[in-house]
This record gives C-alpha cells, structure tokens and sequence, in this order.
C-alpha cells in the first residue's frame, strides 16, 4: 500500500499533468471526508476528471486521496439550476486503497465562476476489506 507522502505525490502529479495539458479547470476547498483541496478538470465536453486530497480524520497525518472520472453529468428534472452527477474512482490513504462511486449534485453560480457540490462516494477498502463511505461539501472556483 502507498504511504501518505506517496498518495500525495500521486494525486498533485496526476492534478499538475492534467493542468499543464491544458485543460480547463476549477479548484476550492471541500469539509468532509476528506476536508482539503478539491479539483475538477474538464479534459472535453464528455470528459470531466476530479481529484481531492486533504485529512481524512482529525488524526495528525491521516491523509486521504482521490481521484475520480465523472462519466455523467446532467441538470435535474425539477430544479434545473442544479446538476445531478456520478463516476467511478479511486481513493488511497496511509493503510488503505480500493475504488469509489462519487455521486453529487452541482450547482454553479454566477460572479466569480465557480460552483457548490455535495457529494458522496460509497466504496470499499481492499485492504481490509471493508466498506467505506467519503462525503463532502465544496466550493470550486474557476480557472
């Protein structure tokens, strides 16, 4: 299993390439789990990739990592201001490792370009293995 330092690493590299290839993106902050650094990146119209990182728990060095490709994005029936989305992903912490399944609801604002999101991301551990659940609430600024 990658260690804190290692999972960082991954995930600021995997987060720098995707800048430096130029694609479109935003970044914020997001509490929860984990409470840290929130990026999503839109490589072209069908294809949006999102990456977290930041404290898992309230333990010094509890990192948590994630890095998930939205496969589908649209505005709700009933509240078009409001996008309905899911993806598949991969979140990594110190002793654990295993896929994820993000699902949220987007709302962008106007002024500064940005939008709010909640999400959660049920998925499983391998290395125990056990089930784990991610949520969080963020605000993402355009770039």
């Amino acid at each position: 299993m990658p260690g804190s330092d290692g999972v960082r690493r991954i995930v600021l590299a995997a987060m720098g390439a995707l800048a430096l290839a130029g694609c479109e993106g935003d970044i914020g902050g997001m509490v929860g789990v984990p409470t840290g650094v929130s990026w999503r990146g839109r490589l072209d119209e069908g294809n949006v990739v999102a990456a977290g990182i930041g404290a898992r728990s309230a333990r010094a060095g509890d990192l948590l990592a994630t890095v998930d490709w939205i496969l589908d994005q649209r505005p709700m029936p009933d509240a078009p201001e409001l996008d309905f989305y899911w993806g598949v992903g991969l979140r990594a912490a110190s002793e654990a490792f295993g896929p994820r399944v993000p699902v949220g609801l987007l709302w962008a604002f106007e002024g500064p370009d940005g939008h709010v999101f909640l999400e959660i991301a049920p998925g499983v551990n391998l290395a125990g293995p056990q089930f784990t659940f991610d949520g969080a609430l963020g605000v993402r600024f355009s770039f």
